[in-house]
This record gives structure tokens, sequence and C-alpha cells, in this order.
């Protein structure tokens, strides 16, 4: 019995993903789990690529690298509050980081021009 070609695919695909886990040394998960991460996203698999990246934040907190990455996301993925919440904890730990403040920023302005006008005004 011949498997369909969606289960070879999706085998081949996991063998990539995984294949990241052993360059990253076992004393550090949280930067494997971003690894991984970072190759979901790379195949448009923003869920999976969010879970990995809500994993290595919480192994490493204090990463707010981790915290961009987890909002640019959770952008991908429509939850935009979601968002606006983890790039504000980034900010919070890397205020001087150019990229994370600008995204930070043009999250800001999307949300706000996408309001509707205030009647009060």
């Amino acid at each position: 019995m011949k498997s369909p070609l969606w289960v070879v695919a999706a085998l081949a695909l996991l063998v990539v993903l995984t294949s990241g886990c052993r360059s990253a040394s076992p004393a550090d998960p949280a930067r494997a789990q971003a690894r991984l991460g970072t190759r979901a996203a790379k195949f448009n698999l923003y869920q999976e690529a969010y879970l990995r990246f809500e994993r290595a934040s919480a192994l490493d907190p204090s990463n707010a690298r981790y915290l961009n990455n987890l909002a640019v996301l959770a952008e991908a993925l429509g939850r935009l509050e979601e968002a606006k919440a983890h790039y504000a904890r980034a900010v919070a730990l890397a205020p001087n980081d150019k990229r994370i403040r600008e995204n930070h920023e043009k999250l800001q302005a999307y949300l706000a021009a996408d309001r509707p006008p205030d009647p009060s005004r």
C-alpha cells in the first residue's frame, strides 16, 4: 500500500525541523526551541513557530528577541492584542533594541489607524 504524498512530505518536513536540535547545546534548550521556531516560520508554519518561541521564552524569560519573535508570529496569526503585549514586554527588557522598538511602533500605529474615529472629537 502506497503512502499518500502528503504523508511523505510531512515526514520530510519533520526531519528538516528536528535536524536543528542537534546543533544547539543540550545545555541551552531555549536556543534549541528558538531554532526550531525559526525553521518552522520559514515553512510558514506559524502556529508551530509560535509554540516553539513560547517555549523558548518560558525557558529564557529575559530574552527580548524571543519575545519579539513571539509578537511577530502572533501578528501573523492575527492575534494583535497578544502581539502588543509581547512587544511591550520585549521593549521593557531591551529598550535600546531598534528592531524591537520599530516593530512595536508599527503595530501601535496599525492598531491606532484601524480603530473607528472617536465620536467625542
